[in-house]
């Protein structure tokens, strides 16, 4: 935040500034942003956002930066730097917290020099956006932040199509698309892809083989076990456990099963536990939605899916396929922490290689990774279906 400087200071530091306001003052003052002799590219200052509380600061910090960011990739603007603007707001006589007036802000503006300004508030979960023309409030949009273990990405953008007509197009990958009712009835009537994905196929005491647990040199099939072996599984091991198995209580009356990953301190704060599933066909180009429930007790959780392309080279085996299938494609879920119960994340994603034609996806693998806290962390109802209209 930028704190309050004497009258006398400020007036120097801003005499100084003055002359070398970019040349977009002289436009402003020659009949607006949009006057003839304009550069092809507006100039764009992203002031900083500002919330009444330490909590809504730190909200409205990342959700400038997110912004910042997204205007950034969108080419639309000559970006006016941080610098400048944070060395302008310095000279400026008041404080810029919450509550600061539009009187200040427009002065703020005017003397940052940009053809076109963004200014954000948050209060609570809500987060106003204000775009200027020069010193003149333009357009005003309000939304909502969404909660942590949902991705802003997509509110983000939809709030910024409103404000400044931006256009976005995810190539790879993007969190749920939760607002379109026709993706919502095609991935409730399309067939899951995953192999066992909630681990029903094993029989007692042998290995689920549509999974691989990866700690270093060591791979191997998580075994099923009763829920006692469970509770009791070593550290920096993986198997398929009874749900009752939770701690706390969670799906203790369910008879279903689940993935346990047990991981302790040494392995959480080097390597890192994995569990990957077996290959899963795909469609390069087409759109799939992932879902899976978690609880972790400790463990950050964090969930990659893993295209391939079938790309034989020198050192594959006739004999073993997976020698000659290379990764061409990786999407991250958000990743995600302890938490109190099951709890679902996913995303839709589109496996697509940089050269689609030459290297297109034919399958993914789902890889579970814990790691920097110890504990143990559980997965289940584990689904990846086309949705491709």
């Amino acid at each position: 935040m930028v704190g309050e400087r004497s009258w006398t200071s400020s007036a120097r530091r801003l005499a100084q500034l003055i002359l070398c306001v970019p040349a977009a003052t002289a436009i402003l003052s020659a009949g607006g942003p949009r006057a003839a002799g304009a550069v092809a590219k507006p100039t764009l200052a992203v002031l900083p956002f500002v919330g009444a509380t330490r909590k809504e600061n730190t909200r409205a910090r990342r959700m400038r930066f997110a912004i910042d960011r997204k205007l950034a990739r969108q080419h639309m603007f000559k970006r006016v730097s941080w610098e400048h603007i944070a060395n302008v707001l310095s000279a400026m006589p008041f404080t810029w917290k919450s509550g600061v007036t539009p009187a200040n802000i427009s002065k703020a503006v005017k003397y940052i020099g940009a053809q076109e300004s963004v200014m954000g508030f948050v209060v609570h979960r809500k987060l106003t956006v204000e775009v200027f023309h020069g010193t003149k409030i333009f357009r005003k949009v309000t939304g909502i932040i969404p909660p942590g273990n949902i991705s802003p990405r997509l509110a983000l953008e939809h709030l910024l199509t409103a404000l400044v007509k931006a256009k976005f197009k995810h190539i790879r990958t993007w969190q749920i698309d939760r607002r379109n009712p026709v993706l919502t009835k095609l991935f409730q009537t399309r067939p899951n892809l995953v192999r066992d994905g909630q681990f029903q196929k094993v029989t007692a005491g042998r290995r689920d083989n549509a999974w691989q647990v990866v700690l270093m040199k060591q791979l191997y099939a998580p075994r099923l076990v009763t829920s006692r072996n469970a509770r009791t599984l070593a550290k920096d091991r993986a198997c398929i456990a009874p749900q009752s198995v939770v701690a706390g209580g969670y799906g203790a009356a369910e008879n279903g099963r689940c993935l346990e990953m047990r991981i302790g301190v040494n392995v959480a704060q080097s390597n890192g536990l994995a569990c990957e599933s077996t290959w899963i066909p795909v469609k390069s180009g087409d759109r799939y939605r992932f879902l899976v429930q978690y609880h972790s007790n400790a463990p950050r959780v964090r969930i990659f899916l893993k295209g391939f392309s079938y790309m034989p080279d020198k050192f594959s085996n006739a004999h073993n396929l997976a020698s000659a299938r290379q990764e061409m494609f990786r999407a991250q879920v958000k990743p995600v922490t302890k938490n109190t119960g099951w709890k679902t994340t996913g995303m839709d994603f589109t496996p697509l290689a940089l050269h689609p034609h030459k290297f297109p996806i034919q399958w993914i693998r789902i890889d579970f990774f814990v790691y920097l806290n110890p504990g143990t962390a559980y997965f289940r109802n584990i689904v990846i279906k086309n949705i491709t209209p």
